[in-house]
């Protein structure tokens, strides 16, 4: 996680906070990959359709749909940069954790992840431009290495890493998979806790207009996320991955073109509801069962199991 620098004492919390980001995401990604298989990712990846409507609702319906929500509650220009931020980045790595809790399809929520994150890192700050102006994301090129790099190193390495030992030692990878989905779950509290005792007042600042369009943005791409799909578990996981938006990546765009901090406040206010309302519907979705439609039998039209 990238954040603007604010003074010395303010720095160090902000890289610790990346630094315990950065170990959840390891330690998730390698959860993930020990509880799936290569072959799971070819099915997800066998049935595009749904995956680029995903997108479509990502990338082009949420924007429009907070861009006419703005409209009608008028935001002070620091907190509309921080939604616009939040809601032109999507594909937030915690979204295949909520998806397992979910009773989700693993492989769909990771397809669908790494998908948005690498569009995220080209079509965000297009959106950026076109809602901002085209001058406020100047030198956006420069961006894409360190980038690409972070969602190598930290999210698809680890992934290939766990699927490699799921394939290779299975045994193995059925030992490591509950102590390894428990530390994420460790990990993810102490995030969010760290956020809310450091930063907790600072996110109120952002005013109740600004936190009330942040949470109707992420119920919106929850809702559209998960909206065309062709069986319950994979309806589960993109609306979770959709409702999850690249906080990592909205806090670059932060530090390297915006300087407001209640800029920087409102991407940490967004974060919180792109945070608790895929947890809260993880949660719920966890304790009901699957009722997978008639699409996902036979035929080889349903998503199966990871």
């Amino acid at each position: 996680m990238v954040a603007s620098a604010s003074g010395g004492d303010a720095m160090t919390s902000e890289q610790l906070q990346s630094l315990a980001v950065t170990i959840l995401v390891v330690v998730l990604m390698f959860g993930v990959g020990l509880r799936t298989r290569p072959e799971a990712y070819r099915r997800v990846i066998a049935r595009p359709w749904w995956l680029l409507m995903t997108l479509v609702a990502n990338v082009v319906v949420v924007p429009l749909l907070t861009a006419a929500l703005v409209a009608l509650v008028p935001l002070p220009d620091p907190v509309l940069v921080g939604v616009v931020i939040c809601v032109a980045a999507p594909g937030g790595a915690v979204g295949p954790l909520f998806a397992g809790w979910a009773k989700g399809d693993l492989a769909v929520a990771v397809t669908a992840m790494v998908l948005l994150s690498v569009v995220s890192v080209f079509a965000a700050p297009l959106i950026i431009g076109l809602w901002l102006g085209q001058g406020v994301v100047s030198g956006a090129g420069r961006l894409v290495v360190p980038m690409m790099t972070t969602l190598v190193g930290v999210q698809l390495l680890p992934l290939l890493a766990g699927i490699m030992l799921r394939t290779r030692m299975p045994a193995l990878a059925d030992r490591w998979v509950r102590p390894v989905v428990r530390l994420s779950d460790l990990l993810l509290v102490l995030v969010v806790g760290g956020i809310f005792l450091t930063r907790g007042w600072g996110i109120l600042s952002v005013g109740w207009a600004g936190i009330g369009v942040g949470f109707l943005a992420t119920v919106a791409a929850f809702g559209f996320g998960g909206l065309a799909a062709p069986s319950e578990s994979w309806r589960r996981s993109l609306a979770i991955v959709s409702a999850v938006r690249h906080v990592t990546l909205a806090l670059l765009f932060e530090a390297v073109w915006f300087t407001d901090p209640l800029t920087n406040a409102t991407v940490l206010s967004f974060a919180m509801h792109t945070l608790l309302v895929p947890m809260a519907m993880a949660w719920w979705w966890g304790r009901r069962p699957l009722a997978e439609s008639a699409r996902s039998a036979g035929g080889g039209w349903g998503p199966g199991k990871s």
